[in-house]
Order: structure tokens, then C-alpha cells, then sequence
């Protein structure tokens, strides 16, 4: 081995010295060399290699599968040298893809970075072939991923367009909002796009769902979309005639303005129909709509009851149900009883979802009046209801749902019940009809034989209320007895089983009493007695082999319960391969005991199976967690990674409310490695709840998210004002102190006028200061004392240039 080879081995290079050494009289030795080291045991040496592969130019087969080998490395900087190589302009656009691809939702910044610029490249230098199998390539993308290709989508323009219509039809559903999502940030240049794509049948219908919810239409549009009405074709008409009304809207929407009501008090107190009823004249509900966006919470109360009293049949139901929705969360009582008390009236039955909503709130007046308005309508609106439960998302609204039916729909409620149980589109709808026969009684032979029928479903949560169902409503009879158990024989689902058990005894009158295993088939005596710490367990490992752990899963001790699922950590790898112990990690999730569903968490984040069925399962734990078992969940999250980061915001943004002790003690459990991920969250399309949530879990990690800088600089410039001040306030816990985040603090604070902001950019800009000098700050002056020493550091051609 020459020495240029040796220099592999000898320390680590600089890009100059590799590029020497590559280019040198021994280069074709050297390159052999570092394709020999590609496995190394010594990350330096991997580094070096790689390091001098990147600069072959151009890379031939062996150093591009070189690079395939090293793109998988443990080592981030291996892999971006890997990666690297695969941007090279002559590596073929198909094999570079699919790389670069994979690569970009790796866990490193810089890493991901050189993937998105190699895609990029990749794909100006391309046919169209190559854009639509990188879309393909998306479908079981991380949120990050899609996040890093949207960024790349933006730069490439008008191919990017033309790519994102193709894809706002494509199979995966996810995709699809995806495209349309990110042909919103084009705005108007995508519009021509999607007209034409009008006239394409594969493309037509997601073409126009998708201009029905953009907002960026100007004149020529419009005219464009009538000449397509005009036209030959009649399926393209009635697609044009649909945007065009689309488009009307939005025109009519710019031209709004709040509309003045002829009433002395209207805009001083709260004011009741009855007084309201004189100041009707020349008002539609629809000119009342920008008057829900006043800052006054009267104004906005008195605007929905006065939208009631006028309210018609033309008026577009559809806005004025997107325009109370978020008012359900108002901070005013008077606004959310005059949603709850006004909605039917506004937008028929587009007021279900709605009230189901406004039922769950924890206002316990406001959850009442909305479920008895809902059951005086009831009759009218069976479909509806049924309708809502299909899309339910979580098994508080169903049971809600349920009771709303079985209480006012009568005999239309139970005979759609009946079909629904049979022909329901989704598993939520035909559990939720299970639940209105069962709460009905389940009194005729059709209502049982539609019950055993539920017990052959394809789902296996529908198997499991139709076996509860039947355990309510029947008794002594063998017929049923001998169907239960038949589905606990043969069923693979755990929770299933022992559903379809329990119901067989029930049914047959032999009331099930709690398994409990005697002292002697427990591993240890200690078990059964309190629920043991993880150091008393793993003390006793040798004892607790996987086998021995099994049948104290559905002991009817929650102490046994607890214990054996902190037990099974110590056989992680294990468990998570065994689809069963995984199934009752998760059934443990919503155990009736709060120590068992943290041990069960705590497993999960110890043995990570596979995510696809355990995050959302997580999520929808920390979403009705608290204290110490939040903090236990958000762990188990946490050691998935940043794929885990998007669900468990949502969950928390689903909460509606964070406290920033919350926050605090969630931020804990969140290692540094996820600040990246966690800041993405700052700009994708998202809720304003979620953002702002991102936003205090990277005030509470404090100086851990300073590499969150620049998405929070970039994050402050959002309009809406509750959203800036949670942002302002994580600048002034994050970021490194320094003149730059103190001028943006000052730039934000001099722009915005509003109390909330400017307090909120003080506070800040105290905070910076005491992190780096607190002796400085607690001194008279202290603040502008250092304020003006940051200042004087700004040479005297930047303070030109920006003051001008």
C-alpha cells in the first residue's frame, strides 16, 4: 500500500488534503483504498474514505455502490460524503433517486440538506418519469419528509405544478392532501395548471376540490373558467360551473366588509332575540360573517343571534359552519352558548358535528344545552348523526352520538341502526350502531340477529362491542352462548378474545369473577402485594423469564398487571417481534389503572415495535394523560424518533389547553436530537394550536433548542397574535444570546402594536439578557445596559445598511 493510500489510516482529512490525495500521481490506488474501507471499524477512517470517494469526479459503478453501502452508515458525516455522491450530475437520475430519496428522511440535518439539493438537481435535469416516481417514492414518508419535499417542490416552479396536479389524484389519500397543501403555496401561478387539468377525466374531480379550497383566483381566471363552460364537453362544464361558483365566493368574500346593524346597543352590550328582532332589515346571514372576527366578544355573540334571526335557505351553509366551528373554543361563554343555541337554525344539518363538538366541551352547561338541543332534533336528523359517527374520532363523540340517538330518533334512529350494523361504511359507524340497539334494549329478534351478525365484521373493535352488546341484552340463550364462544376460539385478537369470553359466561349466567393466580404461579411473592420499582424487578431478572410473565397479563390485580408489563422491558427485543404481548401493551394503554397504563408505556418506548399501529396509540394516550404519566408517554414517543413528533403535537394540540407547567415537565422527557423535528412544526400547513404547542415545548427545553433559532426567527413573522407571543417567548428562553435575536426581538416589538406582543418581546429580551449576565441584568438598568454593548458589536457599514 503506497502512502497516499496510508493517508486514509493516518488522521483525518480536510477536503483539501483528500482532494490532493484523490487527484494525486497514486489516485486510482487511493480510491481503491477508500472503497476497500467503506467498513472499517473506525469512523475516522470511514470519514476519510468517504471524504476522498465524494471527490472523484466523475464517481464510476463502484464508488455510486460504494456510496449505496455508505449512505446506511451510523456515522451522520459518512453518510452526508455518501450522499453526496449520489447529487453528482453523472450518476444516472433513476439510481440517484431512489437514494437521495430514502436520504432525506434521515435523522441528520445535513444530511436530509445535501439529499434535498442532490433531488433537486436530479429532477431539472429530467424527464417527467423521474418527478412521479419521486412522488411514489413519498407515500410512506415521515411528516419531516414531506416537510423537506415540499421546501424542494417550491424551487423547482413550474414542473413542480405540473407534477403536484398529477399527484392531487393519486391513490394515497395522505399524498393527496399533501399535493394539494403544497399547490396552495404557489398561489395563483398554479391556477392555469389546474384548469387545464379540467380537461384531463383522470385529473378532473381532484382538480376541482382542489380550486374549490384555493383563494388566490384573479379575474383572468374567471374568465378562463367560463370559456371552459362554454365548451363541448359536458363533463368539463359541470367541473367549470363548479369552480366558477367557487371562485364567486371568494370574490365575494374580498368585497366583505362588517356590516353596520342598525341597533344603539348592538355594539355596546350583549343583547337577546327578542331585542335584536327590529335590527333585521336588508341583512343576510352571509354579511354578518366578518362580525364573528370582531374583537369585541359581545359584537360577536350578538352578530350569530342576529344570523339566526335572518337566516335562509340561499345562504352558503358551508362558510358559515366553517366560520362558527373555531367559536366553539371562544374565551367567551355568550359567544359559545350563541353557537350551540343558533346552529341548527344557521346551517341545518351541518350543525351535527358541530353540537357533538360543542358536547364535549368541559363547559358543563354549554355540553348539556348542546345535547338537548340535538335531541330535540334528533327525528330530522338521523342521517346526519349516523353520518358524523362514521368520521368520529374518538370513542367520547360516539358514546355522545349513541345517546343522542337512542334518546330522540325514535323508530328512524333503530331502523337505521339496523341497516348501518350490516352495511356502515366505516368500523366507528357500525360500533356506534351496535351501541344504539344495545342502548335501546336490543328487544326484538332483529336487533340480536343483527348483533351475532356483527360478530363475523372484518374489524376487530366491532367484533368486541357486538360480544359486549350481546352480553347486555341477551340472557340463557345457548344459541348465543355457543357464537361467543366460537369467536373466542378462533379470534386473533387479544382483547377480542377475552371480550367474547366474558360475554359467553355472562350470557349463560355464570357471571365471570377476576383471574386471580395464586402466590405460587407468581415469579415472585412480591407481585401480587405492590406494584415494585424497575430496579426491584431487574434485580430479579433471572427470575422473570418471558414465559413466566405471559399469564400474569390478564391477572384481575392491577399490582400483577403493572408489574409484569415493567417486567417485559427487560425483554425488549423480544417483545417487539410477539404480536400478542404488543397487542396488550396497547390494550394496557387504556387500562382502568393509571400505574398499569404508565408501565405499559414506559415498555413501549423500551422495545419500539413497529410504529405504524403503536404511535397513534401513544398519541391518543398523552392526549387524555396527565402528570406523571404524560411525561412517561411523551418518552415512549420520544424514542421513535422525529416520525413521532407530529402525532404527539396533534394529541396535544387536541387537548386545548397546555399549561406551561405542562409543557415544562413534557419538555423533560424530549432528548436534544428532536429539536429539529419539533421546529419543522413551526411552518408546515398545520393548526395555529399545534404551532403554538411546538412553540412552548421549545421555550420549555430552553437553551437544549437554540438550534430551533432560525425557525423561530422565521416562525415570529406569522400575523396572528397569539401564536407570535408563544414564539417571542421561546426566542427569549432559546436562543444563544446575541445581538441577532435581540434585534429581531426589537424589529417585531416596534412593528406590532399589540400589548400582548410588545410584553411578550420584553420579557424576551430580559430573558436574553439574564441567561447571559445575571449579576448585569438584576443591576438598575442592566437590560439596556447590555442592550446598548450588543449594538455597539454591529460594524458600522451594517447599521447603514439597515437603517436604509
Amino acid at each position: 500500500m503506497s502512502g497516499a493510500a496510508e493517508s486514509l489510516e493516518s488522521r483525518e482529512l480536510s477536503p483539501r488534503q483528500a482532494g490532493e490525495l484523490v487527484g494525486g500521481e497514486g489516485g486510482d490506488e487511493v480510491i481503491a483504498a477508500a472503497i476497500a474501507r467503506v467498513a472499517d471499524g473506525r469512523v475516522a477512517v470511514r470519514r476519510n474514505a468517504l471524504l476522498a470517494l465524494s471527490l472523484v469526479d466523475p464517481p464510476g459503478d463502484d464508488v455510486v455502490a460504494t456510496a449505496d453501502i455508505a449512505r446506511k452508515d451510523e456515522d451522520p458525516v459518512v453518510r452526508r460524503h455518501a450522499v453526496s455522491i449520489f447529487g453528482h450530475q453523472a450518476v444516472p437520475v433513476e439510481r440517484a433517486l431512489g437514494a437521495l430519496l430514502r436520504a432525506l428522511n434521515d435523522d441528520d440535518e445535513g444530511v436530509a440538506m445535501l439529499a434535498s439539493d442532490g433531488i433537486e438537481r436530479a429532477l431539472r435535469r429530467s424527464g417527467p418519469q423521474p418527478y412521479l416516481r419521486f412522488i411514489d417514492g413519498l407515500a410512506d414518508g415521515s411528516f419531516v419528509m414531506l416537510i423537506r419535499a415540499t421546501d424542494i417542490f417550491r424551487r423547482l416552479g413550474d414542473n413542480a405544478i405540473v407534477t403536484l396536479t398529477v399527484a392531487i389524484a393519486h391513490p394515497n389519500g395522505y399524498l393527496r392532501k399533501w399535493a394539494r397543501d403544497t399547490l396552495g403555496h404557489f398561489g395563483g401561478a398554479a391556477i392555469p395548471v389546474l384548469l387545464d387539468a379540467l380537461r384531463k377525466p383522470a385529473l378532473r374531480d381532484a382538480a376541482v376540490r382542489t380550486l374549490e379550497g384555493m383563494d388566490a383566483f384573479e379575474d383572468q381566471h374567471m374568465q378562463a373558467v367560463a370559456v371552459l363552460s362554454g365548451g363541448a364537453d359536458e363533463a368539463v362544464q359541470a367541473a367549470a360551473v363548479r369552480v366558477l361558483m367557487a371562485m364567486q365566493k371568494v370574490f365575494e368574500r374580498r368585497r366583505q366588509r362588517p356590516a353596520t346593524v342598525a341597533h344603539p346597543e348592538f355594539y355596546t352590550r350583549a343583547l337577546d332575540a327578542a331585542q335584536l328582532e327590529g335590527a333585521t332589515e336588508g341583512l343576510r346571514a352571509e354579511d354578518l360573517l366578518w362580525n364573528l372576527r370582531d374583537g369585541r366578544n359581545f359584537v360577536r355573540a350578538n352578530s350569530i343571534v342576529l344570523m339566526g334571526l335572518v337566516a335562509g335557505p340561499r345562504d352558503p351553509r358551508d362558510l358559515i359552519a366553517t366560520a362558527l366551528r373555531p367559536l366553539l373554543r371562544d374565551a367567551d361563554a355568550r359567544v359559545r352558548a350563541a353557537v350551540v343555541a343558533w346552529a341548527i337554525p344557521l346551517v341545518g344539518a351541518q350543525a351535527v358535528p358541530l353540537l357533538l363538538a360543542a358536547a364535549g366541551q368541559r363547559d358543563k352547561k354549554l355540553a348539556t344545552r348542546a345535547l338537548q338541543t340535538l335531541e330535540k332534533a334528533a327525528k330530522e336528523l338521523v342521517p346526519e348523526v349516523f353520518e358524523a359517527l362514521d368520521h368520529a374520532r374518538d370513542v367520547e363523540t360516539v358514546q355522545r352520538g349513541v345517546a343522542v340517538l337512542a334518546k330522540g330518533g325514535g323508530k328512524e334512529a333503530h331502523e337505521m341502526a339496523l341497516r348501518h350494523v350490516r352495511s356502515g361504511r366505516t368500523a366507528t359507524g357500525r360500533a356506534a350502531s351496535i351501541g344504539v340497539l344495545v342502548t335501546l334494549g336490543g328487544k326484538t329478534q332483529a336487533d340480536r340477529d343483527a348483533l351475532l351478525a356483527a360478530l363475523d365484521d372484518e374489524d376487530p373493535g366491532v367484533r368486541r362491542t357486538a360480544a359486549r352488546g350481546l352480553a347486555q341484552v341477551v340472557k340463557g340463550d345457548a344459541k348465543v352462548v355457543e357464537a361467543l364462544k366460537a369467536l373466542a376460539g378462533r379470534e386473533t385478537d387479544l382483547e377480542t378474545r377475552r371480550a367474547a369470553a366474558l360475554a359467553a359466561d355472562v350470557v349463560a349466567g355464570r357471571p365471570p369473577k377476576p383471574k386471580v393466580l395464586p402466590p405460587t404461579e407468581l415469579p415472585l411473592a412480591a407481585f401480587g402485594a405492590k406494584v415494585l420499582a424497575a430496579s426491584e424487578i431487574e434485580k430479579a431478572a433471572a427470575k422473570l423469564p418471558l414465559d413466566a410473565l405471559r399469564p400474569l397479563l390478564t391477572d384481575g390485580r392491577a399490582e400483577v398487571r403493572a408489574n409484569a408489563a415493567t417486567a417485559l422491558a427487560l425483554h425488549a427485543g423480544d417483545v417487539a417481534g410477539d404480536d400478542e404481548l404488543v397487542r396488550w401493551l396497547m390494550i394496557a394503554l387504556r387500562d382502568e389503572d393509571l400505574r398499569v397504563r404508565a408501565a405499559a408505556a414506559a415498555t413501549l418506548g423500551a422495545a419500539k415495535p413497529a410504529p405504524t399501529s403503536v404511535i397513534p396509540r401513544l398519541a391518543e394516550a398523552l392526549q387524555h394523560a396527565d402528570g406523571k404519566l404524560e411525561v412517561t408517554v411523551m418518552g415512549a414517543l420520544a424514542a421513535y424518533g422525529p416520525g413521532a413528533v407530529g402525532p404527539a403535537l396533534e394529541a396535544l394540540a387536541d387537548r386545548q389547553l397546555v399549561l406551561d407547567e405542562t409543557a415544562e415537565r413534557l419538555a423533560a422527557a424530549l432528548p436534544e436530537g428532536l429539536v429539529p423535528a419539533i421546529a419543522s412544526y413551526l411552518h408546515r400547513p398545520a393548526r395555529h394550536t399545534t404551532r403554538a404547542i411546538a412553540a412552548d415545548l421549545l421555550a420549555a427545553m430552553g437553551p437544549r433548542a437554540a438550534g430551533a433559532w432560525k425557525d423561530l426567527a422565521e416562525a415570529a413573522e406569522d400575523p396572528l397574535g397569539r401564536l407570535r407571543v408563544r414564539v417571542v417567548r421561546a426566542i427569549g428562553r432559546c436562543a444563544e444570546p446575541g445581538v441577532t435575536p435581540y434585534e429581531t426581538l426589537l424589529v417585531i416589538g416596534h412593528h406590532d402594536a399589540r400589548a400582548s406582543v410588545r410584553g411578550a418581546v420584553e420579557e424576551a429580551i430580559t430573558a436574553l439578557v439574564t441567561r447571559l449576565d445575571p449579576t448585569l441584568a438584576a443591576q438598575p438598568g442592566g437590560v439596556d445596559q447590555q442592550a446598548q454593548a450588543w449594538l455597539a458589536t454591529i460594524p458600522p457599514k451594517d447599521k447603514a445598511r439597515k437603517r436604509a
